[in-house]
C-alpha cells in the first residue's frame, strides 16, 4: 500500500490537494458548459458535491465522507479507462488518407498528401501517449485515495493493514504442575 502520494507528500495532504484539483476542474466544466449543454453542467456540479465532500472528510477526518470519495474515484478511474479505449479505437476508424484528400480538395490546408498524412499519424500517436499518460496520473491518484481511506479506517476502527505484521499468538501456557 502507498504510504505516500508523488513520494513526498503524505496521504492526508495528497488527498485533499486531489479533491481540490477536482473540484476547481468541474467547477470549470460546469461554468463552460451552462449556456451549452445544461444536463452536463448539472452532472458536474453533482461531481463538485463528491469531490467537497471528499474535501471535508480528509479535512475532518470523517471515513464515511472519504469512502464515498474513494469509491466515487474508483469508479470515475474505471469509466475514463475505459472510454479511453474507446477513443483510442476511434481515432483508427477513419483513414488518414481520405481524411487529408478531403481537406486538400476543400482548399482547407496547403499541405501536400503525404504530409498530411504524416502529421495526422503523428496527432495519434501523440493524443494515445497523452491519453495513456494522463490514466496512469488517474490510476496512481485513485490508489493514493484509496490508500489513505483505508489508513483512516484502520486509525478509526483500529483494523490492522495488509502490510503490518502480525504478533504470532501461540495460545495460553498452562502451568503444569
Amino acid at each position: 500500500m502507498l504510504k505516500n502520494c508523488c513520494f513526498c507528500i503524505d496521504l492526508k495532504s495528497g488527498t485533499s490537494i486531489i479533491a481540490v484539483l477536482c473540484i476547481v476542474a468541474y467547477l470549470l466544466l460546469s461554468f463552460s458548459s451552462f449556456g451549452v449543454e445544461p444536463v452536463s453542467a448539472f452532472i458536474y456540479l453533482c461531481k463538485v458535491a463528491i469531490c467537497v465532500i471528499g474535501f471535508i472528510g480528509v479535512f475532518k477526518d470523517n471515513v464515511v465522507f472519504v469512502s464515498i470519495f474513494s469509491y466515487y474515484y474508483w469508479a470515475k478511474v474505471v469509466l475514463e479507462f475505459f472510454s479511453s479505449i474507446v477513443f483510442s479505437f476511434s481515432l483508427f476508424i477513419v483513414d488518414a488518407k481520405s481524411i487529408c484528400r478531403d481537406m486538400i480538395d476543400g482548399h482547407e490546408t496547403d499541405m501536400d498528401l503525404e504530409t498530411c498524412i504524416s502529421m495526422i499519424t503523428k496527432g495519434r500517436i501523440f493524443l494515445m501517449i497523452f491519453v495513456a499518460v494522463i490514466c496512469f496520473i488517474e490510476l496512481h491518484f485513485a490508489f493514493v485515495v484509496w490508500a489513505y481511506y483505508k489508513k483512516l479506517r484502520a486509525e478509526i476502527f483500529g483494523e490492522r493493514l495488509v502490510n503490518e505484521e502480525a504478533t504470532p499468538s501461540y495460545g495460553t501456557v498452562q502451568n503444569q504442575a
